[in-house]
């Protein structure tokens, strides 16, 4: 259904320069620091791409080791190569090596402008299928301040650029869908395919958007094998690339058991586990099992509150999806109701919805607790789905809210709900979070907004006047204030003081070593991390010893020296058992700053 109202055009010169404007801000107050070890394994591609090839610069040559591959989180599960790359999805290089120009910096302008992209996606795709003027913003206003998105946006890794692609391809599939062009059907699969070679698991994303314009269209015999071309391109480059740079032509592999976490189970298991499983992702994740992963020996790290079952990752208490948006439990039971007859104008456009929600949120719900996205706050593996039930919960609202003469007053309610939640909940942050009051509160009362909006919701639906449109908009405000006030309030300070913490050690390593000279540091497991931004601006090669259990890390010293390269050691956090017999073999210069202890080590001198 088309919009029934013009809308003014100052209400997008409006939104550019409110966007605009929030860009500057998020582009200013970004901090420059490594939050995890996989912003390094992505911008390991991008410093292959800047060298022209697909192979990490600097790691060709020497003595195959597991070592050389610092950026990857499983690397122990490598085999030893030289050179050595970076297993991620091979597109996104692709993609960031133009914002590479500005350096680390330009990686987290890519978010930026994905998030921002995104937002604009979201008020078009709302804008064509809406009747109300408000609709568009409803959906912008969910996406932008109620979808945790913000620490995404200030990130490395490409979360946000991958969940706005995908959204861009489902948006245009729709309009496809509406408008029987192949040529849209086409360009939406090339997005979604691109989006796969970005993140993998967006296969399922793909696929999902492809049967919804195969059940859902009328002109499927001519938009479904458009849209399976386009899907086919990128992932054909996927499969060239990785035979490349892996020796494989799975399109969608970091190696060896990569699709296979949680399926190992019996079916009969996997199908008893799937509700428990959907249960802790989406509606409370104290629910959930202690989170275990034995490549990355950091089980103490995660281990919940044996109180509450509350899991806290540097001062920001993990949440289920509705925990951390409220909103997002009305997008679910409105895409249930879509499925009735003659239930909503743009049906059509929610039945496509549902069916890429129910294949993603089926799909981790059938991988089983072993398949969790580690250390974040909220649920990353489901920002895909965000933009798009965003646009949901707005056309769902779109008939309840009150006349368009009485929104002015409606709306004095709604901000009073809002504005009180938002003080409520940056009060209730002020408590530690290992309190008892901010863990029950942050994971129940959230649950309780989203119940009451949907029950607010649904009343509306058969009822008639003003005062359940005010409920709605009210319920919805309270829903909004909670996501945007936890999410800037706790998730983002969360990420920003990781990224302190490694930003001041990466400023240490940026003032000790020698910036001219062609350097190999040789660290352990996590002090490798902070220094991977380094890698865009000199030539620094970082050796993992923690891989190989130092087994090749001499001769990889000796190698590295021979070529011209300074070899440093950093002390902190270096295993006695390792670092001893490496210094017995070299001569070692101490270089030390506060925190940081470099060790430079040369070819020792005859007596």
């Amino acid at each position: 259904m088309e919009s029934t109202e013009a809308p003014r055009p100052i209400s997008r010169r409006v939104l550019l320069l409110g966007l605009g404007f929030l860009g500057v801000v998020l582009f200013a107050t970004i901090v420059p620091g490594v939050f995890t070890i996989d912003e390094n394994n992505y911008t390991a591609t991008v410093r292959a791409l800047r060298a022209g090839g697909l192979m990490v610069p600097g790691t060709e040559g020497v003595t195959p080791s597991l070592e050389l591959a610092s950026f990857d989180p499983i690397s122990r599960y490598r085999q030893p190569v030289s050179p050595v790359s970076s297993s991620v999805p091979p597109l996104y290089a692709f993609v960031a090596t133009p914002f590479s120009v500005l350096g680390w910096k330009g990686l987290f302008l890519l978010n930026i402008v994905a998030f921002l992209g995104c937002a604009l996606a979201v008020f078009a795709a709302a804008e064509a299928v809406s009747a109300r003027r408000e609709t568009p913003w409803i959906a912008a206003g969910l996406f932008v301040l109620g979808g945790y998105g913000i620490e995404y946006a200030q990130a490395v890794w490409p979360h946000m650029l991958s969940a706005t692609v995908a959204a861009a391809g489902f948006f245009l599939a729709s309009r496809a869908r509406r408008d029987g062009s192949a040529l849209q059907a086409a360009v939406a699969g090339i997005l979604t395919g691109l989006a796969v070679g970005i993140r993998y698991q967006n296969i399922v994303f793909a696929f999902a958007v492809g049967l919804g314009l195969l059940l859902l269209s009328r002109a499927r015999l001519r938009l479904a094998p458009a849209y399976a071309l386009g899907v086919a391109l990128p992932i054909l480059a996927c499969s060239f690339l990785n035979h490349e740079r892996l020796g494989t032509w799975n399109p969608i592999s970091k190696g060896k058991g990569y699709l296979t976490t949680g399926l190992k189970r019996p079916v009969s298991k996997i199908l008893l586990q799937a509700p428990s499983v959907l249960y802790a992702k989406v509606l409370d994740f104290s629910s959930h099992p202690s989170l275990t992963d034995p490549v990355l020996e950091i089980q103490a790290f995660w281990r919940p509150d044996p109180r509450t079952g509350v899991l806290v990752f540097f001062g920001a208490i993990k949440k289920a999806w509705i925990q951390s948006s409220p909103w997002i439990l009305l997008g679910l039971v409105a895409l249930l109701f879509a499925w009735l007859p003659g239930s909503h104008p743009a049906r059509d456009e929610l039945r496509s919805a549902g069916i890429v929600v129910a294949c993603v949120l089926g799909t981790f719900a059938l991988a089983g607790f072993e398949r969790h996205d580690g250390v974040c706050f909220n649920q990353r593996y489901f920002l895909e789905l965000v933009p798009i039930l965003a646009v949901v919960v707005a056309l769902a609202v779109e008939k309840g809210l009150p006349a368009p003469e009485t929104v002015p007053t409606a709306l004095l309610p709604a901000a009073l709900a809002g504005g009180g939640l938002v003080v409520f909940v940056f009060g209730l942050l002020r408590l530690r979070p290992d309190s008892l009051v901010r863990q029950y509160t942050t994971m129940g009362l959230p649950v309780l907004l989203a119940g009451a909006l949907v029950l607010f919701w649904f009343l509306r639906r058969d009822a008639s006047g003003a005062r359940g449109g005010r409920a709605v908009l009210v319920a919805l405000s309270a829903s909004l204030a909670w996501a945007a006030a936890i999410h800037v309030g706790e998730d983002v300070p969360a990420a920003r003081l990781a990224r302190r913490e490694k930003l001041e050690v990466l400023d240490y390593g940026r003032r000790l070593l020698p910036a001219r000279d062609p350097v190999a540091l040789i660290a352990y497991r996590g002090a490798t991390e902070a220094f991977g931004p380094l890698q865009l601006e000199r030539d620094l090669v970082i050796l993992d010893a923690w891989a190989d259990g130092g087994k090749t890390t001499a001769t990889l010293a000796e190698e590295y020296l021979a070529k011209g390269r300074r070899v440093f050691l950093l002390a902190n956090g270096f295993p006695a058992e390792i670092g001893r017999p490496l210094l017995a073999r070299f001569d070692g210069r101490l270089v030390a700053r506060e925190a940081a202890q470099f060790v430079e080590l040369t070819r020792r001198q005859a007596p």
